[in-house]
């Protein structure tokens, strides 16, 4: 989520707090339920589908189907009606079918990442609790502990033998550890 005016992974934390109107102790959930509202689920692979009518006019787009339907626009022509009727019918069952298909498999794909989504636990109202990941909001405060994917772009409150694995990254094969602080002017590592 942008900042109006630092960069979040330099700011000082007192200023980042400040300014994204959090506390170290969390958000409300009221506060948070607005800033989802605001800002939109924190998931970067979210996809915006595309209307039906659309997906079905997509499909006669496709060269074949076009081809199609000159031959049928030609048979109209001729007069062999039926094989004008014939052809017509095949390609709007063609399509039916494909884009039924293709409504089936993106139903599939969301049910299996709600089923498999990542979680994450934040504290809200003064109390730990565990949100799935696309429901992370600008300020949520959140506790990692060992083994946790770090679920969003995130800056260091507290920390106690940190070690991070962030070979996607940065290459690095090792993990690094990182410590929670205040960064200097000097210093040009992401932490």
């Amino acid at each position: 989520w942008p900042m109006a005016s630092t960069r979040t992974w330099n700011a000082a934390v007192e200023s980042l707090l400040l300014e994204t109107q959090a506390s170290a102790s969390g958000l409300s959930q009221h506060e948070a339920e607005r800033r989802l509202e605001k800002f939109g689920p924190n998931d970067a692979l979210a996809s915006r589908r595309r209307p039906l009518w659309l997906q079905i006019l997509d499909r006669f787009a496709n060269p074949l189907v076009l081809i199609l339907l000159f031959a049928s626009g030609l048979s109209a022509w001729t007069g062999q009606t039926a094989s004008f009727v014939i052809i017509v019918v095949i390609i709007l069952l063609s399509v039916a079918l494909d884009v039924t298909q293709q409504v089936r498999a993106e139903n599939t794909v969301d049910a299996l990442r709600r089923s498999v989504g990542l979680r994450a636990m934040v504290f809200r109202d003064g109390q730990e609790s565990e949100i799935p990941v696309d429901r992370l909001v600008p300020g949520d405060v959140v506790k990692l502990i060992a083994g946790d994917v770090v679920p969003a772009d995130c800056r260091l409150l507290t920390s106690h033998d940190l070690f991070v694995n962030q070979a996607l990254l940065t290459g690095e094969s090792y993990p690094v550890e990182k410590r929670a602080g205040e960064l200097g002017e000097a210093d040009k590592e992401i932490t």
